[in-house]
């Protein structure tokens, strides 16, 4: 019994496409463009996202250390009296109050010699140009350093002001502008991303409602019918459903199809191009979400958005057109 009501339905639903056909065609290709678009934005949020918070995640704070007591007093006292020699600075105190701060995830503290070690290894090619120069500009020059990388970069200038409270902290350099820019181009790129995925969604139910409408329009004598011989509200309003349904599924097969296809293109386009030779470049495509990652997702939300959107949209149309 269960199987031939579905087979009855199932061939309702194919007479009734066919008949309406261009329409069918309609908007099927009109939801299909919804869902591209849509599914398109969502993966631009998605990479620019991850993109944003990589290199947000990767942006350090450096705090230099004053390289004796001396060095301290004489500059906020430069007329006072110091002894000969220099008293240096433990780190291990540093430390304890870079601890004390919570949005701190880790910190690295480089010496004076591991800093001038990477300057040298950095600046091979200039023929020790650093060997000329006088220990003490040497040590003026690659003073030791504490490198700090945050929990939550949104208050980044924060806690850059906190390490810079610290007495045995000189100078404090944080990328704070690099991060607001970051993160106001994540925001943007998601609000404008939630918008467009609202508006085609609206889009989508109207272009579905429109079509119901006509077929109901269009079978309104078959409709008297089948009330005048007892069939329920249920019967006669699912074979709408299973249309508006099937036109959904079809549009999200045939928009993740395309979406597919052009993502994966794009991203072998990008690995192939010469432009990619620059290390910035390269670690932006490194940073993209791998297709592997994320198809069966998406397959998944193109199908229910389809048929939730085909669902709503025959909701509203036999709600306001059919009065059984």
């Amino acid at each position: 019994m269960i199987f031939s009501s579905f087979k009855y339905l199932f061939k309702q639903c194919m007479k009734s496409m066919y008949a309406n056909r261009m329409m069918t065609l309609s908007s099927i290709g009109v939801l299909t463009a919804c869902l591209f678009v849509t599914g398109a934005a969502t993966m631009l949020s998605l990479n620019v996202t991850k993109s944003a918070e990589v290199l947000v995640g990767n942006t350090e704070i450096v705090a230099y250390v004053w390289n004796s007591e001396e060095e301290k007093i004489l500059a906020a006292n430069p007329d006072a009296e110091i002894g000969v020699g220099k008293t240096l600075i433990s780190p291990d105190i540093v430390q304890a109050e870079l601890d004390k701060i919570d949005n701190i995830s880790s910190y690295e503290y480089i010496s004076k010699e591991q800093a001038l070690a990477e300057a040298d290894a950095m600046m091979e090619e200039e023929n020790g140009l650093l060997e000329d120069m006088k220990d003490g500009t040497r040590d003026s020059v690659f003073p030791a350093s504490f490198r700090i990388k945050v929990k939550d970069s949104t208050d980044i200038a924060q806690t850059a002001a906190q390490i810079a409270a610290i007495v045995d902290i000189e100078e404090v350099r944080a990328p704070s502008e690099l991060a607001g820019i970051l993160l106001s181009v994540k925001n943007t790129v998601n609000y404008v991303g939630i918008s467009l995925i609202a508006i085609l969604i609206v889009v989508g139910l109207v272009v579905i409602s429109n079509t119901i409408r006509l077929t109901v329009f269009a079978r309104r004598k078959e409709i008297n019918i089948m009330k005048f011989v007892g069939a329920t509200n249920a019967f006669i309003r699912m074979p709408f459903f299973m249309e508006g349904m099937t036109v959904g599924l079809i549009s999200a097969v045939v928009a993740f199809g395309f979406l597919s296809g052009s993502y994966v293109g794009i991203m072998a386009l990008l690995q192939e191009s010469t432009i990619t030779t620059t290390s910035v470049i390269m670690q932006e495509i490194s940073n993209i979400i791998p297709y592997n990652a994320i198809w069966l997702p998406l397959l998944v939300a193109f199908i229910a958005s389809g048929i939730v959107v085909g669902s709503i949209g025959t909701a509203f149309s036999i709600r306001k057109h059919l009065n059984v």
